[in-house]
């Protein structure tokens, strides 16, 4: 595999602290050791806070992450987060993902569809795109994890559609166990009766899904 690519994390700083900061380490030193990165996580983890400490002085604030072949890093911000516009809305993206990518798992810069098609959707309006795979089932955002509810049952899909393992979503299933991990179709999406986009930067986004 190539070296020309990083892994990165994108983290929500509040009052001086990174939040869910254990499972965004997690998660880079799972994908660390698959990849074949080198990573000294009490460092990177002094760094982070270092840089989290910087931000106190505003309610919330974003912190990029990205971590070079040879264990070095680079960090960008904390820059300011902005609220919500009201009544977002989602895209259901018309071309399916390969679930058998082996780079869906792992938060990498090696992203090209979906850094184009977030691109995209942003300039329509949109705050994702929602994609799915090859069977027909939905997987995730560019930038966010799903959840769907049908009355009271509540789905995330299943890590074997080929999605990222989301700090969030890992959060949010231990939060909520009445979340079922199960895969379901783009029709059924369209028929739920709230879904959920999510990640570790804004949390939980509630949006209605637009198919065109």
């Amino acid at each position: 595999m190539e070296n020309d690519f990083h892994l990165f994390s994108t983290l929500r700083v509040e009052h001086g602290q990174c939040m869910l900061l254990p499972i965004h380490m997690e998660r880079l030193a799972a994908s660390a050791a698959v990849l074949g990165f080198e990573l000294d996580r009490s460092a990177l983890e002094a760094a982070l806070q270092s840089a989290a400490e910087q931000a106190q002085v505003v309610p919330a604030a974003r912190l990029r992450l990205q971590v070079r072949h040879d264990g070095t890093w680079q960090l960008s911000g904390p820059k300011p987060l902005f609220a919500d516009a009201p009544d977002l809305k989602a895209l259901l993206w018309p071309e399916p993902v390969n679930s058998a990518d082996p780079m869906l798992p792992h938060k990498t810069t090696c992203r090209p569809v979906y850094d184009r098609v977030v691109r995209e959707v942003h300039n329509c309006g949109f705050v994702d795109a929602i994609f799915h795979n090859e069977r027909g089932e939905v997987t995730e955002g560019a930038v966010h994890s799903v959840f769907a509810r049908w009355g009271e049952v509540w789905k995330a899909p299943t890590l074997s559609a080929g999605i990222l393992p989301g700090v969030y979503r890992e959060y949010q299933l231990e939060i909520m166990r009445e979340i079922r991990e199960e895969n379901f179709t783009v029709d059924e999406l369209l028929r739920a009766d709230e879904v959920w986009l999510t990640n570790a930067v804004r949390g939980v986004r509630k949006v209605t899904v637009i198919q065109q």
